[in-house]
């Protein structure tokens, strides 16, 4: 089973999987968390991203992950990266319309989707943006979707 869970950041999602993955009947799961994190980490932009191939590496990674994997649960979906790129007016018409379409196909292949809403105060971890008003943008683009 494929399962992706979807929401602004500093909404617990990793925490949610992590906590699944304890569960004997998560045991054979894989899990892709803190990939936006792990990018970060290796230089590149994330949340109030000005780059849009930062943006579309991280679409492009998470989507080979939902692609070639079975039996995972991740802490993002590209509909998480959608939101992002939508509020930072990353992509032109005709590149959002190009995202669009790798968006609805990578929801094609997960088997749940679970919005995470807003209930929690930002994590202020020096890796995140802490812009309450940035978050709620995303996170109502990602209820849009």
């Amino acid at each position: 089973m494929k399962i992706g869970l979807c929401g602004t950041h500093s909404t617990g999602k990793t925490s949610i999987v992590k906590e699944l993955l304890k569960y004997r009947s998560f045991k054979d799961y894989k899990s892709f968390i803190n990939t936006t994190r792990k990018m970060k980490q290796k230089g590149f932009e994330i949340n109030k991203m000005k780059n849009k191939y930062h943006q579309t590496l991280l679409l492009n990674n998470m989507f080979n992950n939902f692609f070639y994997n079975d039996n995972f649960i991740s802490d993002r979906t590209l509909i998480d990266g959608w939101g992002y790129s939508l509020v930072n007016k990353l992509y032109k018409k005709i590149d959002q319309l190009i995202i669009k379409k790798m968006v609805v196909n990578s929801c094609k292949l997960l088997d749940f989707i679970f919005y995470i809403p807003i209930n929690t105060e930002m994590e202020r971890d020096n890796i995140r943006v802490v812009d309450e008003k940035f978050r709620k943008e995303v996170d109502d683009r990602i209820k849009r979707y």
